[in-house]
């Protein structure tokens, strides 16, 4: 016999395992450190939450209780957080070098022509 939880993930009610609870609690985790440094991280999170949460209910179809392997499935969807922290410093290098090629753009004021 296994203990079930119910938890809101996203704003939808779910009846987890509580096996699979901890597995998506430390998955979680996971992500909130990942984005801890970012300055929209609440914003960014309830919507991972929202996805999250479209996918257990894709994934449960009929039954009642999310398992282990829903939670393992929807962990493979949506990436491990090691590729969140990857793909925002990329995002932010971009800015980075998209703000900073304003500043070094060449604009002279006069033009020179050669007399021959």
């Amino acid at each position: 016999m296994n203990k079930v939880i119910n938890i809101n993930l996203g704003g939808h009610p779910f009846t987890i395992d509580d096996d699979a609870y901890l597995q998506l609690d430390h998955y979680l985790q996971a992500v909130r450190r990942s984005f801890q440094h970012l300055e929209g991280k609440d914003e960014i999170l309830a919507d991972i939450e929202i996805r999250i949460a479209e996918l257990l209910t894709t994934q449960l179809g009929s039954r009642q209780i999310v398992s282990n392997p829903d939670v393992g499935a929807v962990v493979k969807i949506m990436g491990k957080p090691e590729q969140f922290e990857d793909d925002t410093l990329d995002e932010t290098d971009q800015q980075y070098s998209r703000t900073h090629e304003k500043e070094y753009t060449f604009r002279p004021g006069k033009k020179l022509f050669r007399d021959e």
